[in-house]
């Protein structure tokens, strides 16, 4: 019950104190930046139920201060990402790295696109975001493997379709063969 979750949270709590304490010294950050921003991501990716947001997880790191150099932000983010932190914080990652670095944000974008457990989708929301990022930014829709357009829903692939992205119909178009393929083999 809520003792084992709070134990379980124990844990959490003890790398979120040494990660404020390690980037205590504003001088020292730049220096300790890979270990925190890997810590960090360890501590945010067993944080099921996303106790913290990703911004209040950024204010560990850089307290009242900003985060200095745009490679330090896009370090952080790919560090989230390949510790598989919950979708939610996920999203918010990118989308507050879009604003910084838009084209390391559209680079790492299908890593939302993928599924983390059997019962995730590759959600509208954030098809959305990827297409309104590229298409107002002028970048071209990254790479999206076939086995993630296989499993896109109607709406999801409805929205390709509509995009002014010619990446993004082909991508769309690539789907629906698929399916019809698939239909056929059945």
């Amino acid at each position: 019950g809520a003792s084992s979750k709070l134990s379980s949270q124990r844990p959490v709590n003890v790398a979120r104190c040494a990660i404020k304490w390690l980037a205590g010294p504003e001088e020292l950050r730049a220096a300790r930046w890979p270990t925190l921003s890997k810590l960090l991501a360890s501590a945010a990716s067993v944080d099921a139920d996303c106790v913290l947001s990703f911004a209040e997880h950024l204010g560990l790191l850089v307290g009242g201060g900003q985060v200095a150099q745009e490679g330090q932000m896009v370090r952080l983010v790919e560090e989230l990402l390949t510790a598989k932190v919950p979708k939610p914080m996920a999203r918010e990652a990118l989308k507050w790295l879009s604003s910084r670095a838009p084209v390391d944000a559209v680079r790492l974008w299908p890593a939302l696109l993928t599924a983390n457990s059997a019962n995730d989708c590759v959600e509208l929301e954030d098809v959305q975001a990827l297409l309104s990022l590229c298409e107002s930014g002028g970048h071209r829709l990254p790479v999206i493997s076939m086995v993630v357009a296989r499993g896109l829903s109607d709406t999801v692939v409805d929205c390709l379709i509509e995009s002014s992205l010619p990446h993004a119909r082909l991508l769309a178009l690539q789907a629906l063969q698929d399916r019809l393929f698939k239909q056929r083999d059945e």
